[in-house]
C-alpha cells in the first residue's frame, strides 16, 4: 500500500495524535501548513490523499479554508475532515466539510475518520449511466428532472428549465427503493438542442453512511434494473 498524504495545520498535539493512531505514522506522509502559507495553493502543489483542517495559528479560519478549497475545481475533489466544536457541525457541512470530528477528540475518532474519508476518496471515480427522477430544491423553489449519470462525487441532470452555476440546493432522488437528499452545487451546465439544460452537480458534505449506500447503487446499476435495491457488500450494514 502506498503513503497516505494528509495536509495539516502545523500542531504539535495533532501530529502526535495522527502518529498515534492504529493505522500507523510510517503509511503517512505529513504535509504541514505554517503560518501564513496559502492552504489552496499547497492542496495544488502536493495533491493531499485528506486534508486535516483545525482553527489555529496555521489556519485561522478552517470555515472560509474549506469553502476555498471547495470552489476551486482542482482542490475541490480532495477530502476534508474538521476538527471543532459540536455546534459548528451544520455551518462546516455547508462550507464542504466532508467529516466533522466534534472536539475533544480521541484517537480513535481520528483513526475512523481517516479510514472513512480514504474509503470514499477510492470509490470516487466510480460512475455509471442511470435513468432517475430527481427533484432539486433551490430555496423556496423546486426544479425537476432526470438524472443520467450518477458517481459517488456528483450526478448529471437534465432539468426542465435553467439554473445558475454556482448555485447551492439540495438534489432528491429515490435509488433502490431509498430516498436520499444530497446537499449539491451546480458545477457545469450543457445547453441542449431541445427543451431545458444540462447540469453538473457536484455532492457537498456526503454522510459516510450516505456514501456506502450510494456507492452500492452505483456499482449495481449496470447489473440491475434501475430502481432495485442494491445487495448489501459482505461486512456492509445499511
Amino acid at each position: 500500500m502506498g503513503m497516505t498524504r494528509v495536509l495539516l495545520v502545523d500542531d504539535a498535539r495533532l501530529m502526535a495524535e495522527l502518529g498515534s493512531t492504529a493505522m500507523g505514522r510510517a503509511s503517512f506522509e505529513l504535509r504541514p501548513v505554517r503560518p501564513g502559507q496559502d492552504i489552496v495553493a499547497l492542496a495544488k502543489a502536493c495533491q493531499p490523499d485528506v486534508v486535516l483542517l483545525r482553527d489555529g495559528e496555521s489556519c485561522p479560519d478552517g470555515f472560509e479554508a474549506c469553502r476555498s478549497l471547495k470552489a476551486d475545481p482542482e482542490t475541490r475533489s480532495i477530502p476534508v475532515i474538521y476538527i471543532g466544536l459540536g455546534l459548528d457541525r451544520e455551518r462546516y457541512g455547508e462550507a464542504g466539510v466532508n467529516l466533522f470530528i466534534p472536539r475533544p477528540m480521541t484517537r480513535h475518532d481520528l483513526k475512523e475518520a481517516l479510514r472513512r474519508v480514504l474509503r470514499v476518496k477510492d470509490r470516487v471515480a466510480l460512475r455509471q449511466a442511470v435513468d432517475i427522477r430527481v427533484e432539486l430544491q433551490l430555496g423556496p423553489a423546486v426544479v425537476k428532472g432526470r438524472c443520467v449519470n450518477l458517481s459517488l462525487s456528483g450526478a448529471y441532470i437534465h432539468l426542465d428549465r435553467r439554473v445558475t452555476v454556482g448555485q447551492r440546493g439540495i438534489l432528491r432522488f429515490q435509488a433502490g427503493g431509498r430516498l436520499l437528499e444530497m446537499r449539491s452545487e451546480i458545477v457545469r451546465e450543457d445547453l441542449l438542442s431541445g427543451v431545458g439544460s444540462a447540469y453538473g452537480v457536484c455532492f457537498v458534505g456526503l454522510e459516510s453512511a450516505t456514501a456506502a449506500y450510494l456507492s452500492r447503487y452505483v456499482r449495481a446499476a449496470g447489473d440491475r434494473r434501475v430502481g432495485e435495491a442494491p445487495r448489501p457488500m459482505p461486512g456492509e450494514i445499511l
